[in-house]
């Protein structure tokens, strides 16, 4: 969104609402430029302001970092790329405010210019473009608010509520009526000075049953796409999941020989039996089956901020050394946050690893878009037969959830078998 006010930025705490975060790659919304005499509010992302670098009125020059903010499922730096006057920052946000798709977040500046407010802007004008003036005086002709209709941004609400105003009441100074954070103080200390006196208190009523007692705990921007994201996989997708032990000596031998993740490894074994099922190695958008040429690997990662599942891209062209590299690489990111939208969308097939912390078999709910996950547990000795004789090996358990409306038991036993086939006879010529 192009206008006539100046750029953007965001409060710590602020959170705003829309799709998730591949949409950003989708419809290419996500705004990371900021230009002198540009204000940019369009996003199609969930996410929540969790460290601003500036304070209101502070100067802001080329390439600083003006906040991070997280979107989804990782951090996203916004920088001012394209200004080349020293503006000053307003912040239009408060702490912990949940913002709306196309609402103002910020506007920067010259020097010593002030800014009185402008009129919210919604998803309609952001789509359409729609200018924002931070001229203080309101243009010739333009139309006053309907009445009851109240103009004003969430940090001005917010202190409305605190100093007990009611914004119905106040008369907006502001560009087309728009009110203003000095029109909330006065309409307060107007009211302080002539305020009635109180009446009497009713009688109290009857006392309400005990509530239940606990702590509300407001979920993350991470687990609130997580929840959205499981939510929509377990409604639209039939889930299906088939399981089998694997001796997995060799391919902890194999392991222990060459280090690294043993998603590595895993990885390697089900290349071959991907692109012998290649209805497993796909995207499916609920009409069309799309298979895959590359595979696009989605691993899992636990990190403490919850599940994250960044893609490791085109898996077969990679060594296993390449492959167990690119996994700690993108572990390492998603520890810290820093992973980009493009390295978690796009996945055909997904790998989970819980018995990283000592899961076994289990029924993995498998990423929307695609049509199976398979998972793997902790290696744990057992009974065996080899050659008739009875023998004790580290058992890996495997679970390999598919979607029933494409894939069919048959199919999906014979893809595990294979696997497991793999996984017993990794390493062998």
């Amino acid at each position: 969104v192009v206008g006539d006010a100046t750029a953007m930025a965001f409060a710590d705490g602020d959170g705003f609402d829309a799709d998730m975060v591949n949409d950003i790659v989708a419809n290419d919304s996500f705004v990371k430029t900021v230009q002198a005499g540009a204000m940019a509010t369009a996003f199609s992302a969930e996410g929540t302001e969790t460290e601003i670098a500036n304070a209101d009125g502070d100067a802001v020059d080329i390439d600083d970092s003006m906040n991070w903010l997280t979107v989804g499922f990782t951090y996203m730096d916004i920088q001012d790329d394209g200004i080349d006057i020293d503006p000053s920052l307003n912040i239009v946000f408060d702490g912990g405010t949940i913002m709306n798709v196309g609402e103002l977040l910020a506007v920067i500046g010259a020097p010593g210019e002030t800014w009185a407010g402008a009129a919210p802007s919604t998803a309609g004008d952001a789509e359409a473009g729609a200018d924002v003036s931070v001229d203080t005086a309101a243009p010739a002709g333009a139309a006053a608010p309907a009445p009851g209709t109240v103009r004003a941004v969430p940090l001005v609400r917010k202190l409305a509520k605190r100093l007990g105003v009611d914004l119905t009441a106040v008369a907006g100074t502001g560009p087309n009526g728009q009110i203003t954070r000095a029109d909330v103080e006065a309409a307060a200390d107007a009211g302080a000075a002539s305020a009635p006196p109180a009446a009497a208190a009713p009688a109290p009523p009857a006392a309400p049953s005990p509530a239940p007692t606990g702590e509300a705990v407001g979920l993350s921007a991470t687990r609130r796409a997580i929840a959205r994201n499981m939510t929509r996989s377990w409604t639209e997708i039939p889930h299906v999941t088939v399981w089998g032990p694997a001796d997995g000596t060799n391919l902890l031998a194999a392991r222990t020989q060459g280090g690294g993740p043993i998603e590595a490894y895993v990885i390697e074994a089900l290349l071959p039996v991907l692109a012998e099922f290649p209805d497993f190695n796909a995207r499916f958008d609920g009409s069309d089956l799309v298979r895959s040429a590359t595979v696009e690997m989605g691993v899992a990662i636990d990190t403490p901020a919850g599940l994250v599942v960044p893609v490791v891209k085109k898996a077969g062209a990679l060594s296993r050394a390449g492959l167990a590299a690119e996994i700690e690489r993108l572990a390492a990111a998603a520890m810290d946050r820093t992973l980009t939208p493009e390295q978690l969308s796009g996945n055909t097939f997904t790998v989970s690893n819980v018995g990283a912390v000592g899961g076994g078999y289990g029924t993995p709910i498998i990423p929307h878009g695609t049509t199976a996950i398979l998972s793997i547990g902790r290696a744990k000795d057992d009974v065996v037969v080899r050659d008739k004789a009875i023998a004790i090996a580290p058992v890996i358990p495997v679970s390999l959830s598919f979607d029933h409306r494409i894939i069919d038991g048959a199919s999906a036993s014979r893809f595990l078998t294979r696997f497991v086939e793999r996984l017993e006879q990794f390493g062998a010529a």
